[in-house]
């Protein structure tokens, strides 16, 4: 199963970040030179029609790994997922898989609310009054900008949350892991990702 990833440059307008929904988990391999680079570490379900190319995983242990090093500032990362968890793990930079010799950059939901946790000082954001685990799409941007000052994320094309931590200080990352937070009450997303 193939699994194809691209990166953006940083959103800085809402109209941009309109054009952009039409990616499949906006982080990109193109940039690296990488054409398949993503390993899938437990064979997810398969998918129905309605869902398309969306990848499906079951919680347990599956997650997606992909090699690739993420800017530390000046990127976003984006991507569909839809749940009825509401502590499911989403998204994570990490040094080795799941974590080992560090993690960053994560998104998961607590509470039905989209959490992010940017490594470090200033860098944990809460969203409020959502309810991301209704079974339904919906779309995450984050964004992270020293030169927009802060980070970002905009569900289904709104602003929910607006931080000052404007860079990662985790630069040794490289990996990520999709469908995956260390930072999530339940680690492994029981849902799908797109």
């Amino acid at each position: 199963m193939k699994m194809f990833m691209y990166f953006t440059p940083c959103i800085r307008s809402t109209r941009r970040l309109a054009k952009a929904t039409g990616l499949s988990l906006g982080l990109a391999m193109a940039a690296n030179g990488v054409t398949d680079p993503a390993k899938i570490t437990s064979q997810p379900s398969d998918v129905s029609a309605e869902a398309g190319s969306a990848t499906s995983l079951a919680g347990g242990n599956q997650y997606v790994s992909v090699p690739i090093d993420v800017p530390e500032t000046e990127c976003t990362v984006e991507f569909w997922f839809r749940t009825e968890d509401p502590n499911a793990g989403l998204f994570c930079v990490v040094d080795a898989n799941l974590g080992g010799g560090g993690h960053d950059r994560h998104l998961h939901l607590t509470g039905g609310n989209i959490r992010v946790r940017t490594y470090s000082g200033p860098g944990v954001e809460v969203s409020e009054g959502l309810n991301l685990a209704d079974g339904k799409w919906h779309h995450i941007a984050h964004v992270i900008s020293y030169e927009l000052g802060g980070q970002f994320v905009y569900v289904d094309g709104e602003l929910v949350i607006e931080g000052v931590k404007d860079m990662s200080d985790f630069d040794w990352q490289q990996h990520i892991n999709i469908g995956f937070s260390n930072d999530a009450v339940n680690q492994y997303l029981n849902g799908q990702i797109d």
